[in-house]
């Protein structure tokens, strides 16, 4: 017999009605959870079809009742309920990946909704009836033995000898592995070693293949009941294969592991908390690992596979170009007309092309990538905190008394600031000049000088698919000799090593903005080292350069304690969690901006930054930077001390969608 009564929503309340609970997978839905009813009994996790305006929109069930004991709370909602559409199937997920997203929910101050967004390729949702159905295991009994938690940081020769030896331990233990990698190319690199012999039990899960084909991985990978490794990018993490038992993040110093949109996660921070849960082993290995990653070793947040390794990226002959020496021995030419490629370099060249020898030129994108030396020694002007190179920079809203804007210079390492007011430190010299050697003027000289030479190009502005990457290097690779002129974009296409590389702008990359610098600095010649079968040249106007001193005199610990040094000094990580806030509007929509910052965030250290964005409509925008604790920012499932502040968390998650919350950013600006 039904018991039935009829409120403002017009639901009619039955024994047996369910109010349903369920997370929204879309990114433009700002709320935790959305409410439903349903004449069926939908168990947790399940997959369902739910109304959003006037969209069907695929949801995750979060909680399930009775729709009588929850009826006063119906009454007094200010809403009208709307029924479940449709049931699409049970979970793809364990029970440990739902852990994983509430904790990502609190670090990074969001909604489930838009976790789900970015952890789950819309193809496993979208072609749901074509997978193969796992079974998901109860969750792991929680066991009192510690987590295992271990760095390695090896070249990668050792690093995938050890791997090899490893998975046929795991495989004997009845135990997978998941070997996460920052990107497709990276997988291509590793996946010829690492599957050699058992190519059968190897599978392959990245977002550059076809719908079909992953799909076809999937079920085959679930299907299998031998123990596997699945290599893979960070967004495949929720396979469900209840028998993982190591994670290991390679490559762990890539930021291609941020992602690009809100909200800004890590996988590495979901690959560490999802291992938690699972109470599997993890393993972060690099060449370099980061240096908030050595670190947390030093505060046996991790423990070694071995000895580290801090095996200098180049172990060659003469590696350094100082461009200063053809300014000091030939004075004569100071009035020469400046060149982005040395003497040095266009011998080089022409030597290499002479004996049928390929030639990597590495540029940076942009024309101007400005640094300041001397006209009369070629000496830098270097900032005195953390002896970079330093930018110049025109202050927007100060004025000289001839009507001209202000210039200064500022480190983009720590911020430090100096007047233009300044003279040469090594000749006393007024005669200061801005350089910039960037992508164009670097083919300018190339075409120039070697007019009948196969020159080929590399970049963003050329190269917008991949194909056309891949038919450029193609092309390269089938010359006899040939000029590659690249940015950072070619190293991800090179796939065959080349003779001969050269840093053109070293001094340059200084002018990037990022308290990552050096690291990213160290993370390119070991790229370009791995990619040169002979030599990497580096061309500098700085070659007493700490990082360059370090790799001279083989003394990469040093350097990565100085890095340590400098983080502790001006407070970067991982001596604090950085949150950035930002907000982009007309002028009178940032003052109020600015205003609700300080009235907000007023018990908080914060500092200020605006800008202008000048893509699209001109809008101005501002940012917000505070700088917490690290203990006061903390989760338990990644074995930190601490936990998090929770009215800063309350009052990041108030703020409106207009306000981007990113943690953890790879820099300020």
């Amino acid at each position: 017999m039904w018991h039935t009564c009829s409120l403002k929503s017009d639901v009619i309340f039955h024994y047996g009605m369910k109010i349903v609970s369920v997370i929204p997978y879309s990114k433009g839905i700002h709320k935790e959870t959305l409410t439903y009813f349903s004449s069926k009994d939908i168990p947790v996790g399940s997959i369902v079809t739910v109304p959003v305006r006037k969209k069907l929109v695929t949801a995750f069930v979060t909680e399930s009742k009775d729709l009588l004991k929850a009826k006063s709370d119906v009454k007094s909602s200010s809403f009208n309920l709307k029924k479940v559409d449709s049931i699409v199937g049970p979970s793809l997920f364990n029970q440990e990946f739902f852990y994983t997203v509430r904790d990502l929910k609190k670090y990074y101050a969001t909604h489930s909704s838009l976790l789900f967004s970015s952890l789950i390729p819309t193809l496993f949702l979208k072609k749901y009836a074509q997978l193969t159905l796992p079974h998901i295991a109860s969750e792991k009994s929680t066991s009192s033995i510690r987590q295992e938690k271990l760095l390695f940081q090896s070249p990668d020769e050792e690093r995938l000898s050890y791997y090899k030896t490893y998975i046929r331990e795991s495989f004997a233990k009845g135990e997978s592995l998941f070997i996460c990698l920052p990107n497709s190319n990276d997988i291509q690199t590793f996946l010829p070693i690492i599957s050699k012999g058992i190519e059968q039990y190897v599978f392959v899960l990245h977002g550059a293949l076809t719908d079909k084909k992953q799909i076809e991985v999937y079920n085959k990978l679930i299907d299998e009941t031998h123990p596997v490794v699945i290599i893979a990018t960070g967004s495949y993490l929720f396979v469900p294969r209840n028998d993982i038992g190591t994670i290991i993040v390679e490559r762990e110093s890539s930021s291609t592991y941020k992602t690009f949109t809100r909200p800004y996660i890590d996988m590495r921070i979901v690959a560490e908390i999802y291992s938690h849960y699972l109470n599997a082993k993890l393993i972060y290995a690099d060449t370099y690992l980061r240096t908030e990653t050595l670190w947390r070793h030093d505060q046996n947040e991790f423990s070694e596979v071995d000895q580290f390794n801090f095996r200098p990226p180049i172990q060659l002959k003469h590696p350094i170009i100082d461009v200063r020496k053809n300014i000091k021995d030939e004075p004569q030419k100071k009035s020469k007309k400046f060149s982005a490629l040395n003497d040095e370099v266009l011998q080089l060249i022409h030597t290499a092309l002479k004996e049928n020898r390929k030639i990597f030129l590495f540029v940076l994108r942009k024309g101007l990538a400005g640094i300041t030396v001397c006209n009369d020694c070629g000496t830098a002007v270097l900032c005195e905190s953390c002896s970079v190179p330093m930018t110049l920079f025109n202050q927007k809203n100060k004025i000289t008394h001839k009507g001209k804007k202000e210039s200064i210079f500022i480190c983009n390492k720590c911020r430090a600031v100096k007047r233009t007011n300044v003279i040469c430190k090594e000749c006393d010299s007024w005669n200061l000049v801005s350089l910039g050697i960037g992508i164009e003027s670097v083919l300018k000289e190339v075409k120039n000088e070697f007019s009948d030479a196969k020159v080929f190009v590399i970049e963003g502005e050329t190269v917008k698919t991949k194909t056309q990457g891949k038919k450029i290097i193609s092309e390269f690779n089938s010359s006899t000799n040939g000029i590659l002129v690249g940015t950072e974009m070619a190293l991800s296409y090179i796939n065959e090593k080349v003779d001969e590389s050269v840093v053109v702008s070293f001094d340059s990359l200084f002018s990037i903005p990022g308290f990552r610098i050096n690291e990213r600095v160290l993370k390119l010649l070991t790229s370009l080292s791995s990619i040169s079968k002979n030599s990497v040249r580096i061309q500098t106007k700085n070659p007493d350069e700490s990082i360059l001193t370090h790799i001279q005199e083989r003394t990469m610990v040093d350097f990565f304690r100085e890095e340590l040094k400098l983080r502790k000094q001006f407070n970067y990580p991982p001596f604090s969690t950085l949150i950035k806030i930002s907000f982009s509007g007309n002028t009178k929509d940032v003052e109020k901006a600015h205003d609700m910052f300080h009235t907000l965030f007023n018990s908080y250290p914060l500092e200020l930054f605006r800008s202008v964005i000048t893509k699209g409509k001109r809008l101005h925008a501002i940012h917000a930077i505070l700088r917490i604790d690290r203990s006061t920012w903390a989760l338990p499932s990644r074995g930190t001390k601490g936990e998090l502040d929770t009215l800063l968390l309350e009052k990041l998650i108030s703020l409106p969608p207009s306000y981007i919350v990113h943690i953890d950013p790879e820099d300020l600006l």
